[in-house]
């Protein structure tokens, strides 16, 4: 959108009008991908380059074996320790959710119900949970939060991990959950979440 302004009188000299439809959101930041130069010209990020992404198989070389599911949205994904389930956040960067891609029955399930952006998710060793990390709309800060792979249950919130807290792995024992999170002096650090207890995180790496 734009409207006429005023520098000097610091107003708004007329009604606000669109410009331009469709333009993407800036990953990480939440606001339009656009900017304007000194001489008006207007660049931007056009159209939904997500919308029809597909899953596909490939070997070592790049070849191409198969696909998953129908194009959508797709964003991060993993695959089950067993390789029979795959999680995948479907939607954009206003409101996305994980689903659970069944490759043995070739069935899609919706796995998060909650409002915002639901991503990054990572299995444990024994493939009975999955962790993920979830921004309310509006907000700034991460959560990350675990669930039953079954989908059954309430998800359980772990930590709030702060800005760009994303979840990144789970220890061989099960026992941690690594994730970074970003420092005010130190920008991104990991740090370790006891999935058992209290859940207090101790940090790995602040430098």
């Amino acid at each position: 959108m734009a409207q006429p302004f005023d520098p000097q009188t610091l107003k708004s000299t007329g009604e606000m009008f669109p410009v331009v439809e469709q333009v993407q959101q800036g990953g990480n930041v939440g606001f339009g991908a656009f900017s304007v130069s000194e001489n008006a010209t207007l660049v931007f990020r056009y159209g939904d380059e997500r919308a029809n992404r597909e899953l596909v198989w490939a070997d070592r070389a790049g070849k191409r074996l198969g696909t998953v599911g129908k194009p959508a949205a797709y964003g991060t994904l993993a695959i089950s320790p067993d390789e029979k389930t795959v999680a995948v956040t479907i939607g954009d960067n206003l409101q996305s959710d994980l689903w659970l891609e069944d490759l043995t029955r070739g069935v899609t399930s919706r796995f998060t119900f909650r409002t915002g952006v639901n991503n990054n998710a990572i299995w444990p060793p024994d493939g009975g949970r999955v962790a993920f990390a979830s921004v309310t709309r509006g907000a700034a800060l991460t959560e990350i939060y675990q669930k039953l792979a079954s989908g059954g249950g309430k998800e359980e919130p772990l930590v709030r991990s702060g800005v760009n807290g994303w979840p990144l792995d789970w220890s061989p024992d099960g026992k941690w959950i690594v994730y970074q999170q970003e420092g005010q002096k130190t920008a991104l650090d990991l740090w370790l979440l006891p999935t058992d207890g209290d859940h207090k995180p101790v940090p790995y790496l602040q430098t």
